[in-house]
């Protein structure tokens, strides 16, 4: 699985919406614009800044290494 589809199904398993998770980004003070998160889970975003992915993986409970590999503790 890659990193769109672990952003979706870990997003999808704790209940979240698309909206829960930038309401909850916006708190961590990372201020991703409306459609960011939508192209991170479809893939379309080759890349992000770094404070955005942090605050995702805090947001999703996973670290930042299972997010971008796969690898490590979820």
């Amino acid at each position: 699985m890659d990193m769109a589809g672990r952003v979706k199904a870990q997003r999808e398993r704790l209940g979240l919406t698309r909206q829960d998770v930038l309401e909850r980004l916006k708190r961590l003070g990372v201020k991703p614009n409306p459609g960011w998160l939508r192209q991170v889970e479809t893939g379309g975003l080759s890349g992000a800044p770094s404070r955005k992915l942090l605050g995702l993986a805090q947001t999703l409970g996973v670290t930042l290494e299972w997010l971008l590999t796969g690898k490590g503790r979820r």
